[in-house]
This record gives structure tokens, sequence and C-alpha cells, in this order.
């Protein structure tokens, strides 16, 4: 079988690293003494969702983690339903994080998108102090181009009577 390489993200790293005895690939990047923020996926999605915020907040000169959570994108697939829940989603998180040394201890930003929230909800509920801040997105993504056409704001759309 041939290894295909990740798509680049401008800036930013493709790692991996074995964390409660599982392989999880993230992307790595920014300024390592900036505040650290972790970009968690949603469900059918990847790391990769994050290209175009990650540089940008690499710019803003925070420092930028976004693991590909276990079953999705270049991480393991373990089979089995074990270890798919959202504690232990946010506990191999917290386990990477402490591997690679990201963040160097500081508190850290969670932004999470979709089904990402869990782990990231639970995390910080259950240890706050190594939580600054937390943001909940939800947007649909994959079918963004077919609702943008139904869901239309613009002056001619709403003449016509479109949402």
């Amino acid at each position: 079988m041939t290894s295909v390489s990740p798509a680049p993200i401008a800036g930013f790293d493709s790692k991996s690293a074995s964390v409660v005895g599982i392989r999880l690939h993230y992307w790595i990047g920014g300024d390592p003494t900036g505040q650290p923020v972790i970009l968690w996926h949603g469900f059918l999605s990847t790391a990769y969702a994050w290209r175009d915020v990650a540089p940008a907040l690499a710019k803003a000169g925070l420092a930028v983690l976004i693991p590909d959570m276990r079953g999705f994108g270049d991480s393991d697939k373990p089979a089995g339903n074990d270890g798919y829940d959202a504690r232990s989603l946010a506990e191999e998180g917290r386990a990477l994080v402490a591997a690679i040394g990201f963040g160097q201890g500081k508190p850290l930003m969670h932004a999470a998108h979709d089904m990402g929230a869990l782990p990231a909800l639970i995390w910080t509920a259950d240890h706050p102090e190594e939580v600054a801040g937390m943001l909940y997105i939800e947007a649909p993504v994959m079918l963004g181009q077919v609702l943008r056409q139904v869901f239309s704001y613009t002056p001619q759309a709403m003449a016509q009577g479109s949402m």
C-alpha cells in the first residue's frame, strides 16, 4: 500500500505521536511561546478542515495544535467501540498535549466544531485549570454550497421571497 502525504497547511508541520496505545496525527504551527489553542474537527471531517483558519491564528501569534481524533484522518482507527466516547477522546487529546509538550504548561484555548465540542467540553469541565477558554462553532460544511443557494440573504433573493 502506498502512503499518501496530506496536503500541506501553510506554515504547519504534519506529525504523529503515539499516545495511550494509538497513533494520533496532528498539525502544529504558530509561535510555540504564544497562547496555545487546540482546534477540534467535527464529524466526518479531519484536522485539515481548519486549513484556512489555522494559518491566520498562527500569524496572530498563537501556538496552534490540530489533531485528527481517533478514527479520523491519518490517526489510527481501532476496531470496536472502546475509546470513541467523548471522555476518551478528551483524555487522548490531553495525552497528546503532554506527550509533545504543546503549550509549555499554559492553559489552552479550545475551538471546537460539531462533535469536536464534546471532548473539548469534557476537558474543560474535568480540568478547568488547564483551560483558558472555549469556543464552540457549528456551521454546515458538507452542504455549504447547496445551502448557500437555498438560504440567500441578498437584496435580489429577498425580493423573490427567499429565506
